[in-house]
C-alpha cells in the first residue's frame, strides 16, 4: 500500500476513534422535547396536528409495556424494563410508541382481564407506570383498545 493511503487510512481511523469514544462518554440523555404532553395529537383533513402545527413523529412498538411474555411465560414488565425502554426509545429520537398491551390484554391470569367481564386490579399498575414515565420523557402514546387475536 503506497504510504500515502496508509497515512489517510491511519488519519481515518484515528479520527473514527475519536469519534466512537466521545459518543461512548457521553451520557446518554432522554429530555423531553418542548412541546407539552398535555395536548393530544389532532387530526386535520390528511395531517395529523399538535398544537396546531403538523406533527410529524419517528416512534417504535412496544407492545409489551402492560404484559409482557418475553420473559420466560407471561408476567407484568418489571418498571426497571419499562423505564429501560422508553429512555432508550427517547435517546433514539423516538417521539411516539405504540403499546397494545396498555389497552388490551385477555384470557390469562395476569391479564387486564383473565375473563371477558373480569378485571385484574393487579394489571393496571404496570398500565398506570408505562404512561406515566411515557409523559416524564415527552412520548407520546398510541394504545389500541382492540385487537385481531383469536
Amino acid at each position: 500500500m503506497p504510504r500515502h493511503r496508509r497515512r489517510t487510512l491511519a488519519a481515518l481511523l484515528t479520527v473514527g476513534a475519536l469519534v466512537t469514544a466521545t459518543v461512548a462518554s457521553s451520557p446518554a440523555t432522554a429530555d423531553p422535547p418542548t412541546r407539552t404532553a398535555d395536548t393530544f395529537v389532532e387530526r386535520e383533513g390528511t395531517t395529523l396536528t399538535l398544537q396546531g402545527e403538523p406533527f410529524r413523529f419517528a416512534g417504535t412498538n412496544l407492545y409489551w409495556l402492560g404484559l409482557d411474555e418475553n420473559v420466560g411465560g407471561v408476567d407484568h414488565p418489571t418498571y426497571f424494563r419499562i423505564d429501560d425502554a422508553l429512555k432508550t426509545a427517547r435517546v433514539m429520537n423516538a417521539t411516539v410508541v405504540r403499546s397494545h398491551t396498555l389497552g388490551t390484554s385477555l384470557g390469562c391470569v395476569p391479564c387486564i382481564q383473565p375473563e371477558p367481564g373480569e378485571f385484574n386490579e393487579d394489571a393496571f399498575a404496570p398500565i398506570d407506570y408505562a404512561i406515566a414515565r411515557a409523559r416524564a420523557y415527552g412520548l407520546r402514546l398510541i394504545v389500541p383498545l382492540t385487537d385481531q387475536w383469536a
